[in-house]
């Protein structure tokens, strides 16, 4: 792709997400909104203590479209939380989705298995934390109008077993409605500060974090209970009528942001595909990914890539050098999705 130069600036160069669903070429868009940074807390004399609250939101991708989402505290996606080997994370889950949580269409007369889309749960994914009553339990249920006291104690050294340093995230657990809610965003990363981060060349890197995800909506903008999904085939809830689907692939709650980046400048990406069924295979037109973390466990030595295949759930963290001043499109190339027509 022929480079064009930045107007506005000869020192930077400019980075925008293109999803192509089908494998036809697109051209780098002449400009996005930004790049957004997430929210985030950090632990405090070893404690990260905090609310997590489940409720609709009316959510701007950045574009002038308005989707009506669940989501965490408000934000799509949710808050980043820092820790290190030894915090203790401790939250209330708190599920604000009745009645407002169910599309208009619903109202009124929505079945037993339409509500229960809306029972939610919480896991940290990859965290090694203990499963029981009052951790990671993903049998708990937390029905629209209740809460529940979620604590995780981080492994230390002393364990002999640390967490490793990297990016991790928490997401919807709750069986039968996992993937309703993924469609809407419900999602967050976590990242494990240690070793790795003290390494001169990632230390010097700007940290970009970045969430991947895959919403499903409909005309109104709005998150069914009831379609034909793309890329998984029928969903067995019938009495909402069909409705057109679209499905949006935002980064960090925007779609096709500008991410800036000088001219020789190195910056570190931790990305986590979040979506409930879609691989991203990633490329950086005109530049190559150094990858130095796979799901949370750092590299050796940092392995050159072209393309970067993340399936849903997974996470990688990369090292990028900003080249001639331009615009470049990073690409989730079309890849098969394992299901008829799904690219």
């Amino acid at each position: 792709m022929k480079r064009r130069e930045f107007l506005g600036t000869g020192s930077a160069l400019a980075l925008s997400m293109v999803h192509p669903v089908r494998a036809v070429a697109q051209a780098v868009p002449e400009s996005g909104p930004p790049f957004r940074d997430l929210p985030e807390m950090r632990a405090e004399n070893g404690l990260l203590k905090t609310e997590l609250r489940m409720a609709p939101v009316a959510w701007d991708l950045g574009n002038g479209t308005v989707i009506e989402v669940a989501a965490y505290n408000g934000t799509v996606p949710g808050t980043l939380y820092r820790l290190r080997p030894g915090d203790r994370l401790e939250w209330t889950l708190a599920n604000d989705m009745e009645p407002a949580g169910l599309p208009p269409f619903q109202q009124g007369g929505p079945t037993q298995a339409q509500k229960a889309l809306d029972y939610t749960n919480v896991h940290v994914h990859g965290l090694q934390v203990s499963p029981g009553d009052g951790h990671d339990n993903v049998y708990a249920v937390v029905k629209p109008g209740d809460t529940l006291d979620y604590s995780y104690d981080i492994p230390g050294p002393e364990t002999g077993r640390p967490q490793p340093a990297g990016l991790y995230w928490y997401h919807p657990h709750k069986h039968g409605s996992t993937s309703h809610q993924g469609w809407q965003g419900l999602a967050g990363p976590i990242v494990i500060e240690g070793d790795i981060d003290a390494v001169p060349e990632v230390a010097a890197a700007r940290e970009r974090v970045m969430v991947l995800n895959e919403i499903l909506v409909n005309a109104a903008g709005e998150v069914p209970s009831a379609t034909i999904v793309p890329t998984v085939g029928p969903v067995p809830f019938t009495s909402v009528p069909a409705m057109p689907m679209d499905i949006l692939f935002p980064v960090n709650g925007v779609l096709q942001p500008d991410i800036a980046i000088h001219p020789g400048e190195t910056q570190r990406w931790r990305i986590l595909a979040a979506g409930p069924h879609r691989f991203f295979q990633l490329k950086l037109d005109g530049h190559s990914l150094w990858q130095i973390s796979q799901d949370g466990v750092p590299l050796a030595a940092a392995r050159e890539l072209e393309t970067l295949l993340l399936a849903p759930g997974q996470r990688a963290e990369v090292i990028v050098k900003g080249g001639p001043p331009g615009r470049y499109a990073l690409r989730a190339l079309a890849f098969d999705q394992g299901h008829p027509g799904a690219r």
